[in-house]
């Protein structure tokens, strides 16, 4: 088989065919590198380039466009733009633009839903929720809305799409704004309270997941419209599951949040012509029918550490049906094996998940800090080897 462009690699496994190699995903929002284990890669290639953070809560890197020409990627991951308005406010009540650190409280800030974060060792945490002390929706009428459609969401969102896809022949996904429908609701009030509202008050949690719903239907209209013609998929995150199982019954999720994300789904695929992948990481192996029926055509990070996510199983389940994108163990292999392991690891998951088109290789779902160099070398350079198609021993 000819060489193809990484579009045109993507695209054929979209569609459950089989391509010239299994295409790599490395850069985006939501799976790429921690900056520690960035910083490690450039010492071990010797390389001297600034170090863009792509995601400050997580404090993930954006790589680099010769980064990701080395590790081989076939996808341009695009977001949108910082707001114009800036509704976040500090700690003592000023306003803030989100993500700006409050110089009375280093390392602490609000973002534009109000929602205060604290630096950590690694990571940004939650400290403080505007909708904490809301007990009903009526109670949360002083509450300012972020703006889905300001303006500078959108500005130049089209022109860099264009320019991944046209010029660079990339895959171009749309990576999230801000977190799901149920993490955005958790983050507004607080994930014990909200997780409550659920089971005790489900009308007020489906109410407020009604209107952070409204919120992303809002904004993939303005960034669809402005840039639709130019993206291949949305990437769209929501956390279900925990390494043992869903944070809450199967029951729970499909009368209050499956109705909501097939709506949103719906939405999006009535403005462009692009496929839906979601992210969740943990143990929603009884959910996975569901995503399938409502419209998720792609499901990230398929975490082989979680209970009954098995990725060969899942493939099994779902050949034909739906798109796998991860598999690569961030939590035993990559970080604590060999080199040699870590090839083992990624020829195995090519023997299981390849056969058939239909599997993107990432990691699962981020390459964590403690990640040796040598171990990220060993994984894109062998997926490129153990790739092509036709999969050797599969």
């Amino acid at each position: 088989m000819l060489p193809m462009t990484s579009r045109e690699r993507v695209l054929r496994t979209l569609n459950h065919q089989e391509p010239d190699r299994v295409p790599v995903d490395i850069g985006g929002n939501l799976c790429s590198i921690a900056r520690l284990a960035y910083e490690r890669l450039l010492a071990h290639l010797g390389w001297d380039e600034e170090v863009v953070i792509g995601g400050l809560l997580t404090q993930v890197v954006r790589p680099s466009p010769r980064m990701l020409l080395r590790l081989g990627s076939d996808f341009a991951h695009i977001s949108a733009g910082p707001p114009d308005i800036k509704l976040g406010r500090n700690l003592d009540g000023s306003m803030t633009q989100p993500f700006e650190e409050s110089g009375a409280h280093p390392h602490t800030f609000a973002d534009e839903w109000g929602v205060v974060w604290r630096r950590t060792r690694f990571y940004y945490e939650m400290v403080d929720f505007p909708l904490r002390e809301a007990a009903s929706m009526a109670d949360t009428a002083g509450y300012r809305w972020p703006d889905p459609l300001d303006p500078g969401r959108f500005r130049d969102l089209a022109e860099r799409a264009r320019q991944a896809r046209d010029e660079g022949g990339f895959a171009v996904t749309l990576d999230p704004l801000a977190g799901g429908l149920v993490e955005m609701a958790a983050s507004l009030r607080g994930h014990q309270r909200f997780y409550t509202d659920m089971g005790a008050d489900p009308d007020y949690a489906g109410a407020l997941l009604d209107r952070v719903t409204d919120f992303f239907e809002h904004f993939y209209a303005g960034a669809l419209g402005a840039a639709g013609p130019y993206i291949d998929i949305v990437f769209f995150g929501d956390d279900y599951g925990t390494q043992q199982g869903l944070l809450f019954s199967p029951r729970m999720w499909r009368s209050l949040v499956k109705p909501r994300l097939a709506r949103l789904i719906r939405t999006i695929k009535s403005l462009a012509d692009v496929r839906f992948m979601l992210h969740s990481c943990g143990a929603i192996g009884p959910i996975i029918e569901d995503l399938i029926e409502i419209g998720v055509d792609i499901l990230n990070p398929v975490q082989p550490s979680a209970r009954g996510m098995e990725p060969a199983s899942i493939k099994r389940q779902t050949a034909g049906r739906l798109v796998l994108h991860g598999a690569i163990d961030q939590q035993g292999v990559l970080p604590r094996g060999t080199p040699a392991d870590v090839a083992d690891e990624v020829r195995m998951r090519m023997r299981d998940l390849a056969p058939g088109g239909g599997y993107i290789l990432a990691v699962s779902p981020n390459i964590q800090a403690d990640v040796p160099a040598e171990n990220i070398l060993a994984l894109y350079d062998t997926a490129r080897q153990a790739g092509q198609y036709p999969i050797a021993g599969a």
